[in-house]
């Protein structure tokens, strides 16, 4: 499907985001990362409920007990880190699991911060996997795989089959799926993965008649039967049980497809797919997110999305979605990772160095690229844009230290992202004390964001 309602000129030229990033990333701090609250106000409609400026998570969340913690790490030291260091750990590379010598290789001789293996692992490949694991300059590795269960999985073979997740309400209750993922963790764990791009909680769309059932647009947006449900309650409480599941396990979980894949035109992989306007992503799609992002362990993936009323931006490109919206009203503390910025939507018209460049100055973290010949020239562009803009070189640190957290290290002044190789808390399924009550998200919208 082709999408006409942005400008192409402006999409095409990224001079405006590159330089528009700027003032809002400055606002932006580590601790807390708060927008002021100016940002959140807005005339455009009635608030139906209210979000912390603080994610709550319970107390075994937020106060974790660390596993033999490594020594802390400081803000000072990864500022003293070359800047290509600093770029090349928030780089993250997909490969197929065939050529997993050369991507250990890649990490060594580069410092890349992770690797998403493709391909059917298999139990004989755990010791590549663990060597590529500990491969890492700046601590471990991320050894990432997309392993949702259903037809999104790849490592039926070595581990075991995980059941979808428009199955899953059906037949299994919050807290035993909660158990079957911390059963498929720790195998992945074993294995030598330490994060899952999962769980999935796009919330299925209403067809025509309202009824729940199967979506209307599911087979061709790539979703389906990915989704927990029509329901965005249903779909935050099967969620959050997961992401504690692989939490349990030590593996590092990572929602997508912010800010919601649902109900968008199409695929995003392949085309610029459309999602419905923003007021009517806060009422379902963005719910599942807020719930489960006050807990900051847990990831969130960026998608190439379109959203009337955000951006003419795909969210992982944006400020507004990911800066304004996600940490600054959602008030996400934790790692944001792009969807691969190799794919169609994004290298049809930025180049891999201009999309890095681009998707860190919007506040991703980690940047995902599925083209290993492209990392120097991406880690160059990093290098330069950083060379040529403290400010984006700070945001780096930030970002890094994000990361660090992420893969277990305790942050010296006082991190405002845990660690999540830790003792995760024994509440299942139910959301956080603060909710939104299944209500909706605020109906105002940031002030720079237009409806």
């Amino acid at each position: 499907m082709e999408i006409a309602w942005w400008d192409r000129r402006t999409w095409r030229n990224g001079s405006a985001l590159i330089a528009g990033g700027t003032a809002l990333a400055a606002a932006v701090s580590l601790a807390g990362l708060a927008i002021p609250a100016a940002v959140g106000a807005s005339a455009a409609g009635p608030a139906v409920a209210t979000l912390p400026a603080t994610p709550a998570a319970n107390p075994a969340a937020t106060t974790p007990t660390v596993a033999n913690p490594a020594p802390c790490i400081s803000r000072a030291e990864i500022a003293a880190w070359p800047l290509r260091d600093r770029a090349a750990n928030l780089v993250m590379i997909g490969g197929p699991i065939a050529q997993i010598a050369d991507a250990i290789a890649l990490v060594r001789t580069e410092g890349l911060g992770g690797i998403l293996v493709r391909g059917t692992p298999k139990q004989t490949d755990g010791p590549a996997l663990r060597t590529l694991r500990d491969a890492g300059r700046h601590g471990r590795t991320f050894v990432a795989v997309d392993e949702e269960g259903g037809r999104v999985q790849h490592l039926r073979t070595a581990i075991g089959v995980l059941p979808s997740a428009r199955s899953t309400p059906k037949t299994r209750t919050a807290a035993q799926l909660r158990a079957v993922a911390a059963k498929h963790g720790r195998g992945m764990a074993a294995l030598g993965f330490t994060l899952t791009l999962a769980p999935d909680v796009d919330v299925e769309p209403l067809p025509p008649s309202g009824v729940a059932g199967r979506p209307s647009v599911g087979g061709r947006n790539g979703i389906g039967d990915r989704s927990y449900s029509a329901s965005p309650a249903v779909v935050a409480e099967y969620g959050r049980a997961f992401a504690l599941g692989m939490l349990d396990a030590g593996i590092v979980p990572v929602l997508k497809h912010f800010p919601g894949h649902g109900s968008a035109t199409g695929d995003s992989h392949n085309i610029g797919a459309l999602t419905p306007p923003l007021t009517v992503m806060r009422a379902r799609d963005l719910i599942p997110f807020a719930e489960i992002l006050r807990d900051p362990r847990i990831g969130v993936m960026t998608a190439h999305l379109y959203t009337p009323g955000l951006d003419e931006y795909p969210a992982s490109l944006s400020l507004r979605a990911i800066t304004q919206l996600l940490r600054g009203e959602l008030g996400h503390r934790g790692l944001v990772i792009t969807d691969s910025l190799s794919m169609w939507p994004i290298r049809s018209y930025y180049p891999a160095p201009q999309a890095a460049v681009l998707a860190l100055r919007a506040g991703n973290d980690v940047l995902l690229f599925d083209d290993r010949p492209s990392v120097g020239a991406v880690l160059d562009a990093l290098v330069a844009a950083m060379t040529n803009d403290e400010k984006l070189a700070n945001q780096a640190v930030d970002a890094n230290l994000r990361v660090m957290a992420a893969k277990g290290r305790a942050i010296c002044e006082g991190p405002s992202v845990t660690p999540s190789t830790i003792v995760a808390d024994t509440t299942v399924g139910a959301p956080p004390t603060t909710s939104t009550g299944g209500q909706g998200l605020p109906s105002s919208s940031p002030a720079a964001v237009r409806e």
